[in-house]
């Protein structure tokens, strides 16, 4: 019988000279999706040999939060926390810093924090600015934030995420916001830092004062106490029945036991 010839399912070479397909992807990327805008301050696109190679870079530069990665030609380009994701982008593959969230770098991490929690506001700037000073390029949106902090009457800060400038506000010239402009993140010169664990507890578990009785104001009882002690008198209820239910079986068997011991005159 004749041997049949083997066939391979090699992945098709790229029709186009000087490129070429990755050999190496990141479980965690999505294809045909970028981030734009592309590239951060002073950090350029670069041609890397995969996505794996790609996320590498973005995660050893500070800031870094996403990547985009073109197959064809292996470019590679890095974003920070505010770039936006973009679908359709054929022959793209896109992904965090790191697959891993421990691995990702802490300013990253706290930029993407400030921003859930709307300390941060894409795409807003505050007008007029540079009224204070002259802007200063800072490369980093947090130093922008303490720069604003230090400096005596800013009330918020404007940064430009395409070169890195920082641009102070303050509410004696007439501060007014304006939203939609495209690569500017504001915000105010501190975040309010979210409610602690004892904070969100006591919030949710502390009763009001009550100040519908005058001016007498009443003992703040955690919540959860009334419910311990609901408990404890049930459970105190319960031991009291099961109580009485043996003592009062004890007492019919005593008295079963007595009638059983004593002697039948009509026998004697």
């Amino acid at each position: 019988m004749p041997k049949m010839p083997k066939v391979s399912f090699a992945r098709p070479k790229w029709p186009f000279g000087g490129l070429h397909w990755p050999q190496k992807t990141v479980p965690c990327s999505t294809e045909n999706m970028t981030y734009e805008p592309f590239d951060m301050d002073s950090h350029l696109m670069t041609t890397e040999s995969s996505p794996a190679a790609c996320q590498a870079r973005c995660r050893r530069i500070d800031g870094c939060a996403h990547f985009s990665y073109w197959e064809p030609a292996g470019h590679c380009h890095v974003h920070d926390a505010f770039a936006v994701a973009q679908p359709h982008r054929l022959l793209f593959v896109s992904g965090p810093s790191s697959c891993n969230l421990l691995q990702r770098g802490k300013e990253s991490l706290s930029i993407l924090r400030k921003k859930i929690t709307k300390c941060y506001q894409p795409n807003t700037v505050y007008s007029p600015y540079d009224v204070m000073m002259l802007p200063v390029k800072t490369h980093c949106i947090e130093k922008c934030q303490n720069l604003c902090r230090r400096t005596s009457g800013c009330a918020h800060f404007s940064y430009w995420t395409l070169d890195g400038s920082c641009h102070l506000s303050s509410n004696m010239e007439g501060e007014q916001r304006l939203s939609g402009v495209a690569n500017f993140v504001s915000g105010p010169p501190r975040c309010l830092e979210p409610p602690s664990a004892f904070q969100h507890m006591q919030k949710r578990f502390l009763e009001p004062t009550a100040a519908s009785a005058g001016d007498r104001e009443y003992t703040l009882i955690p919540a959860f106490a009334h419910s311990a002690i609901g408990t404890a008198c049930i459970a105190m209820t319960a031991m009291l029945v099961f109580w009485l239910r043996r003592s009062r079986q004890r007492s019919s068997r005593v008295t079963r036991i007595a009638l059983l011991e004593e002697p039948d005159e009509s026998l004697e």
